[in-house]
């Protein structure tokens, strides 16, 4: 999704839940009708809900991929060494989630 079709629906869901009005009471206007630089805030905004979305699926896939992998050790007849490769694991997942 490009990031200004993100930024609009931001937008729009901010302009229905506080029934188009801004925070002083008056009329929202329209996404088209926004000044450029108003429309490169809601931009910036949608990026970093982006980069952050991105960052906790990375992380999620990494721990799905941590416990895939010590599931597979384990039926291998291999407990120690992969309770000490999962504690290592571990540790990774905790720097990627500290991160995101």
């Amino acid at each position: 999704m490009e990031i200004m079709n993100l930024a609009c629906d931001m937008y729009q869901a901010y302009g229905n839940k506080a029934n188009w009005k801004n925070h002083q009471g008056e009329p929202m206007p329209q996404w088209s009708e926004l000044p450029e630089n108003i429309r490169s805030y809601w931009g910036a905004a949608a990026a970093c809900a982006m980069r952050d979305l991105v960052e906790r699926v990375e992380a999620e896939e990494h721990l799905i991929r941590a416990e895939s992998a010590f599931k597979d050790e384990v039926g291998a007849g291999e407990p120690k060494r992969a309770l000490q490769q999962a504690m290592d694991r571990l540790e990774e997942c905790m720097m990627w989630y500290e991160r995101a």
